[in-house]
Formats: structure tokens, sequence, C-alpha cells
């Protein structure tokens, strides 16, 4: 943790935010002397998508526990910031507070801002306290009171790696899982069809049986209960889908030059045709900047200074399932010409993103929340489905 005198000039960008506070306080860990558990009073103002300057959403961690708000609570929220009943003044004394685990923070008196960085989302973000900042998130600057705060307090830890002992303490619902292993003589097979193509050597193997999983059509369907968000957020799993059934896998040894080839081609051709006058992207919060040079798409030979979103890559190419067939040897292939279905993708994906950036509007800007949901990974399937048989007619 840094404490600056709020000279210095704010450095925004990816991974890195800041908010400005009201007061806060400090609590040294007792044993791990450079952790540090900081409470600050903020602004609601401050938390909200269209802060006056500033846009930016929180990350949440993948297993923080997230479920649907009810109607009535989140209008009583709502009622509550604005102070339409109750005392006044009184939301933060009557409600939770919002718990972030970051990596650092930096706290600047004179400004009165706290700035921080999150840069690994499977160990940092809001921990609890998920569905009120939601809530809070899709209020407008002029419904909020200004003396309308919340407690939000600060995990910041040397080592970001959430024990179990550091969930319970923060009841951040986060699920630990033993770690499973998979060898390299295991994944041998893998390695060996990356080697044969530009992503040699700049790809992890474990990130491609994610990809795998994406395409399993004999493993999930269109129903919402069934769909492979674990290959977003949850890598553990997929090991131990693996573990389970190695050739369940295996037998998309076939068409995974093709998987890495759609990796790197609906990331291109999205942004390509995308059109900017239904805003860029990058302000939907759909990309990724990359940091320092342009982010390189090996296979097709392209670079770019944005890459989709993993979790919006991620449900995108989960929409390509329903072309997967098999062999007699039970080995996978697609149902049609591989350009065929790029054809198919170049005419349907503004229809395709547009239903997703309706969602992420409705979820609060949060990219992360997107890939763990089964409702959109269903439609995108669906709608891929459907656009393959609306052309099949034009």
């Amino acid at each position: 943790m840094v404490k600056d005198n709020g000279t210095e000039e704010i450095i925004s960008g990816n991974n890195r935010y800041f908010i400005h506070y009201k007061n806060y306080g400090i609590l040294d860990d007792p044993i791990q002397k450079n952790n540090f558990v900081v409470t600050f009073n903020i602004p609601i103002k401050e938390l909200i998508y269209e802060k006056p300057g500033v846009k930016q959403v929180l990350p949440i961690h993948p297993n923080c526990n997230v479920v649907d708000i009810d109607e009535k609570v989140h209008k009583n929220v709502a009622k509550a910031i604005k102070e339409e009943f109750g005392e006044v003044g009184t939301f933060h004394l009557k409600t939770q507070s919002i718990k972030i685990v970051c990596k650092d923070l930096e706290i600047a008196d004179t400004t009165q801002r706290v700035s921080f960085t999150i840069d690994d989302i499977e160990q940092q973000g809001v921990v609890d306290g998920a569905n009120l900042y939601l809530a809070i998130n899709s209020l407008k600057l002029e419904e909020i009171s200004k003396n309308s705060f919340i407690k939000v307090d600060f995990y910041v830890m040397q080592d970001t790696t959430i024990s179990d002992d550091m969930v319970r303490t923060l009841d951040a619902k986060i699920t630990i899982d033993k770690e499973t292993n998979i060898s390299k003589k295991e994944l041998y097979w893998l390695d060996r069809i990356i080697n044969e193509t530009d992503y040699a050597g700049k790809i992890d193997t474990i990130d491609v049986l994610c990809l795998i999983n994406l395409f399993r059509n004999n493993y999930y369907d269109s129903e919402v209960n069934n769909q492979p968000i674990e290959s977003y957020w949850d890598k553990q799993k997929i090991k131990e889908l693996y573990k389970e059934n190695p050739d369940s896998f295996m037998q998309y040894r076939t068409i995974v030059k093709d998987i890495l080839y759609l990796y790197d081609y609906v990331n291109w051709k999205t942004q390509e045709i995308w059109p900017s006058k239904k805003g860029s992207l990058s302000s939907l919060g759909l990309t990724t900047k990359y940091k320092q040079k342009a982010h390189e798409f090996y296979i097709i030979d392209k670079k770019l200074d944005y890459k989709l979103h993993d979790a919006v890559i991620y449900i995108l190419l989960n929409g390509f399932r329903p072309f997967v067939i098999f062999n007699s040897d039970t080995t996978a292939r697609w149902s049609k010409d591989f350009d065929k279905i790029l054809e198919l993708y170049d005419n349907i994906l503004i229809e395709i993103i547009l239903i997703i950036k309706d969602y992420s509007a409705q979820m609060g800007h949060n990219p992360h929340l997107l890939g763990k949901n089964k409702m959109l990974y269903s439609i995108i399937y669906k709608e891929f489905m459907m656009g393959d048989l609306l052309n099949q007619f034009m």
C-alpha cells in the first residue's frame, strides 16, 4: 500500500481503478506486515457506471455469490440511496459493506482519492456485496442523494491468493477446490497439435482444453442448464472433466487447429465489421486493450490494439458448437464446409453482438458476469442455429 500527496497524475488504464472517498481507517495485519484492511466511507455516486468523468465497472470475482436480485429489494435499495424513505444519511450504517481484494492501493489525502489495481480476476475483485454493488451501479447520478455513503473494505495483500481462512473471514462464498494437476505426458497429444500451429509456445494447453470444451456438442446442448460456462471461469472443473474422461476431449483433436483459427478469426472479424455508430466495442466494455503493443492474432497474422474480452469470445465460440458432428471413429468434424461456417458468422455477427451488448448493459457492464451466464450461452447457441437455417434460404 502506498500513500501519496495527491499531486501525482492518475494512471488510468487496464486493471487500474480509482474512487474518491470521504474518510478512511487502516488496520494492519498483525502477522503479515505488508497486508492491510482499509475501510473507506465512499459517496455512493463514486460507484455508479457513469460517475463524473469516469466510466468504470469493478470486476466481480467469478465465484462471488451473485444471484438475481428481487425487484422489490432492488427498489428499496434505490429508495434508501435516494433517501425517499428512512433516516437521512444512514444508508452506510444499515447496509453491509462491499469487500474488495486488490493487489495494491494508493491513498491521496489531499485529493481524497484511492487508486487500486485488480489484475487477476481469479484472486481479486469484489468478493462480497456484489448484489449491492450491482444495484448501486445501475443508478444514475441525479438519483443519488449527496448524503448517501457506503462502506467499502479493501483487503490489500502482498500475496493475493485467497486461502480457506480468508474466505471464511470475508464471507465471500468462494469455492476453494483441491488442485487438479495434469501432467505434460497426459497432454502430449494436444501439445503436438499446438506446436504445428503459429500458437506454438504462445498458449497454455489448459486454455486450449477450455476452448475444446466449448465445442463438445455430444456433451452440451441448447438447454439453459447445460452450457459450458466453466470454460471461462473454472479451469479446475475443466481439468476434472479431462481427468474423468480424456478421450472425450481427445476426440476433438481433428478440429483443434480450426478452433484456434476461430479464436483468432472471431476476435479480428468482429472488430472489423462492427459498426462504430453503434458504439465502439471498447466503450461497450466488450474488449480489452492490449498493453504496450498491439495484440497479435498469430494464426491469421493480424494485429489490433484491442482483443475481445475472454468472456465475450468464449460466448461467441460456444455458438459454433452446433456445427460439430462425428465420424464413425467418434472423432469430431464439421457438418459443413469450414469456409461456409465463417461466412455464416460474418452474416450474423452484428445481431449476435447486439444481444451480448444488451445483456452487458443489464448486468452492469461486467463482462465476468456475462461469462457465467448460462442463459446467454444458450441464446447465442440457438441464434447460430437459426442464422444457419435462415441463410440456407437466402
